[in-house]
């Protein structure tokens, strides 16, 4: 299924290249990621800074599709008195794809977005430099963000994003640029415009 949903976000990111449609958009963007990582059994409390790599699809006025990947970069375990056996880092990162939802917005230059999806992560605990453990969640993600225009093919990003992790939780706070293929599906023919 990791495999299967790799294919399709590469899939997307090099179909990206090629779209002029004009009854929708291609987007790709890069963004920072600022992610918070607890386990409810209090072994592990942290935040990092990584990466998310994005691409999708704008269907219409209120539908997207879009496959991301994920890097959320450390996370260390949070114990008093410390671990014996070593200090213990979460390494975690993956593949999502989601569903967006647009609010009803009349503007130009900004819009916002609902979305649920779900995700794929490879999740590693390293113990001072030796992997201790590995596994791979996956489950549901929920999120919302939106878009500040700076012109017709670029945009600001800035969305949260959660993970329903068993035993925990994880949330993600990600700012970055996003790049639109094609003409945007929301732009109409200037008033006056009668051909």
């Amino acid at each position: 299924m990791n495999r299967c949903l790799t294919a399709i976000v590469l899939g997307l990111a090099a179909s990206s290249a090629l779209a002029a449609d004009d009854n929708g958009v291609w987007n790709a963007g890069l963004a920072a990621s600022f992610g918070e990582y607890s386990f409810d059994s209090a072994q592990l409390d942290d935040s990092s800074a990584g990466f998310k790599l994005f691409t999708g699809y704008r269907v219409n006025q209120w539908l997207g599709l879009e496959g991301a990947y994920h890097n959320f970069g450390d996370f260390d375990e949070d114990l008093d008195p410390p671990n014996p056996g070593g200090s213990a880092t979460a390494d975690i990162d993956g593949f999502s794809g989601s569903v967006l939802l647009y609010a009803p917005i009349e503007s130009d230059s900004f819009e916002a977005y609902g979305k649920a999806g779900y995700y794929f992560f490879d999740q590693e605990v390293v113990v001072d430099d030796t992997v201790a453990a590995s596994n791979s969640p996956d489950g549901i993600l929920l999120g919302a963000g939106g878009r500040l225009f700076i012109s017709e093919q670029f945009a600001i990003r800035g969305e949260a994003d959660w993970f329903d992790i068993d035993d925990g939780s994880l949330w993600a706070l990600n700012v970055g640029f996003e790049y639109r293929f094609g003409r945007p599906a929301r732009d109409v023919a200037p008033a006056g415009d009668t051909d």
